[in-house]
């Protein structure tokens, strides 16, 4: 990965932990906010199970959030991480957050989340960003996440 796709990808991590960490409910905070670098998803069927690394996590009972922000995989690479974190069974949204448009990566997207929906794996879906930078990001998942409810 080169340095400013490394530069973004640590930035945004970074910025959407403290922003999920920030949301609080009755005084209490909503999510616990981690990357899943530090404390894998396990993906399971039945006994069979693999470690998923997700690179941010919002959890919360019945609706955690997880972003990929996948600023050099291609859609087949976006396609599993997907997968993996509807086979979590803990997560009800996905974000794919990239900074490359790709209509093979949006239109993946977008019959994943139909599927996702349909086999009642992902509750919301799955959700594709594309952004130009840190402050770009930062604008437009603010924005996203507002409205559908998941800041306030």
């Amino acid at each position: 990965m080169s340095k400013t796709k490394t530069k973004l990808h640590e930035s945004l991590k970074f910025w959407l932990v403290e922003l999920g960490a920030s949301q609080k409910d009755k005084h209490k905070q909503y999510y616990r906010c981690y990357s899943g670098d530090g404390e894998p998803v396990i993906a399971q069927l039945k006994r069979r199970q693999i470690a998923y690394h997700p690179d941010v996590v919002w959890e919360h009972p019945g609706q955690s959030v997880v972003f990929e922000l996948a600023f050099t995989e291609d859609w087949r690479a976006i396609a599993g991480e997907v997968l993996l974190a509807a086979l979590s069974r803990k997560a009800a949204k996905v974000f794919i957050i990239t900074n490359y448009e790709d209509p093979a990566v949006s239109s993946m997207v977008s019959i994943l989340y139909d599927w996702t929906k349909e086999q009642d794996l992902l509750k919301w879906g799955c959700e594709h960003i594309v952004v130009t930078g840190v402050e770009d990001a930062k604008r437009k998942l603010r924005r996203s996440l507002r409205d559908r409810g998941y800041i306030w």
